[in-house]
This record gives C-alpha cells, structure tokens and sequence, in this order.
C-alpha cells in the first residue's frame, strides 16, 4: 500500500524512526546523508520516489515538501540514506545524466532533479563549482552568462511549450547582443525573472525567491537588497500593466545562483506551460556609475542642507541671546 503525501517521513520495513540530530555535529552529518530531489510529479508517493532512490543506497527517511498555503504537495522531497555514499551516489547520477552519461533520474515517467542537500556554509559549493569552469580572468563575469539558458532538445527541455523556447531563444539572443558592448557585465547578485504572472507584487516574487533558496539550503538566511516588478503603460488607457518580468538581487552570489537553479524552467512554480525564465541580469557599467555619482551628489546636498539648518539655528539661538531688554540691558535665556 502507497504511503500518504502528508506525513512527515516514511521509513523501510523493521526500520524505526529516525531521531532529530541534536548536536551540531549530529547534524552536519545528517545533511551530508541527504539529497534534495526537485521535479517529481505531483501524483507521486512516498514509496514510489523512495523504491527510485533505493537503487544508490538505503533510504532511512523519505520527507515530501508540503506547500504551507495550499497544504499540498510542492514537487519537492528531501531523501535521506543511511549512509553518506548513498547521497553520493545519487547526486553524482544525475550529475551525470546531465553530461548524457546515463539516463535522467524519474518517478512515473517524469525526470526529476537531484542534489546534495546543502547546510548554511555549503551554499558556498555552487559558487564555486560554476567560477571552475574558467581558469581566465573574468572581470565581465561572462561565465555567467549560459547560466539558465536550457536547449530546448536537452532533456530538461522536455515538456516545455512552445511560448516558452521562443521567449527564452529571444532572451538568450538578447543578452549575447548586450555583450557585444565590452561596457556590459553580468552581475553576480542580480536575477532578472521573466513569465511572471500578470498579477504578482515585488512581495510575492521575493517571498517566492526566498523560499525556493531556503528549501535547499535549510539554514539559509538569504538578505534582498532589491526587488521589483516592470510595468509599463497601456497607450490608450494609461494604466500600468506587468511586463511579466521582474528584478530581485542578493547580497551573496551563493544565493542568487541557488535561487536561480531553483526556479528556473521549474513546472511546479507557476504553471506546467509556464515556467520561469531566470537567469543574471546584464548590467551596463557606465550606467552604475552614474547612479552611483548621483547618489553621491544627493547624499553631498543633503549634508550641506543639513548643516545649512543647523548654523541657520544655531545663529538664531545666539542672537536671542544677546537682545537687548526694555532697560537696555542684554537679555539672557
């Protein structure tokens, strides 16, 4: 008999539950016998994504991600084995099923990601597995710039609409025009989201992207420097309308590329026929830099009216001081 999607863990036969790490130790040592599978069908069962992971090592526990809102199953599991070469093993399977070494990892017909599950330091390690691909130095950040794009022919293309491999040729083609101009960079902290639904506020979008990160990486305290929707005016009624696109940027790398590879092209974000577009936004140097002389000049004129006022008082204050009274003599306060 299939387990229920709503408990919390499901164990093998003659197992008993295992206990919460208490200790630090205990913990780290428990997330290094962990995977994070994404991707799996929202029809499936415990059972039947565990009967899956069980071909690289013993699964002690099989936790399916609940959505808090809708209280239902989110696509997302976090499986645990017994030992830590069990979590090994799968990570590396779908590692190379990525390179088309092997067949892509699926529960009832549908591929599925699988990762390492990450602690609040170990975020780090995405960082750093993408900065290995270029030995060069790289001040445009341009190893960056494949980061997202998905060939609709690969295997994570499968099952992506028509809609979507025409907006992400076109945004993929844009960004490599952009980069024609050696005064653009992509930018290591900053995302830029496309397919938004028309009704999604800067709050939802930063929620969401919050969220996707810390369901990897549990103990992660991402910090969101901006966030924001496009909207541009309708010229016949002047009324703002969402462009479906939208701005978030990290103070980490770590987070924004763990928020990216979340999200990306994920069927269960929005709508099976309309996945999120993300991928680093193209930033334009010259342009930073006038910002940033401006926000200067702004913060320079507030000083200087600020001081303004305070010599203005302080002349003021003297001045009472020293007026005369009706005999003659000077006034003290």
């Amino acid at each position: 008999q299939k387990g229920s999607r709503g408990e919390v863990a499901a164990t093998t036969p003659g197992q008993r539950p295992q206990a919460q790490p208490k200790t630090k130790e205990e913990e780290e040592e428990a997330i290094g016998r962990t995977v994070f599978v994404s991707h799996v069908p929202l029809s499936a069962y415990k059972m039947d994504l565990q009967r899956v992971m069980e071909a690289f090592g013993q699964v002690s526990s099989c936790r399916m991600v609940m959505d808090k809102q809708t209280r239902k199953f989110s696509g997302k599991a976090f499986v645990e084995y017994a030992k830590a070469a069990g979590a090994r093993r799968a990570a590396q399977a779908h590692a190379d099923a990525k390179a088309g070494k092997r067949e892509k990892l699926s529960v009832n017909g549908h591929l599925m990601n699988v990762y390492s599950a990450l602690n609040r330091n170990g975020i780090q390690d995405l960082s750093d597995q993408i900065k290995k691909k270029t030995n060069r130095p790289d001040k445009r950040n341009l190893y960056l710039a494949d980061e997202g794009y998905i060939d609709p022919q690969s295997g994570a293309g499968q099952g992506m609409s028509e809609g979507d491999q025409k907006a992400r040729e076109r945004s993929h083609s844009e960004k490599l025009e952009k980069l024609k101009n050696p005064n653009m960079f992509v930018s290591t902290t900053r995302l830029m989201i496309r397919n938004l639904p028309s009704d999604m506020t800067k709050g939802q979008l930063r929620a969401l992207c919050v969220k996707a990160i810390r369901e990897r990486a549990t103990k992660a305290r991402p910090k969101v420097t901006q966030c924001k929707i496009m909207y541009h005016e309708n010229p016949n009624t002047k009324v703002l309308k969402s462009s479906e696109r939208g701005f978030i940027e990290f103070t980490d790398h770590e987070h924004a590329i763990c928020c990216l590879r979340m999200l990306n092209n994920n069927p269960n974000t929005f709508k099976r026929n309309r996945r999120p577009i993300v991928e680093f936004a193209i930033e334009n140097t010259l342009a930073l830099q006038k910002q940033r002389q401006r926000r200067e000049r702004e913060k320079a004129a507030a000083a200087e009216k600020k001081a303004e006022a305070k010599t203005k008082r302080e002349k003021r204050g003297s001045k009472e001081e020293t007026e005369p009274d009706a005999e003659g003599g000077a006034k003290k306060k």
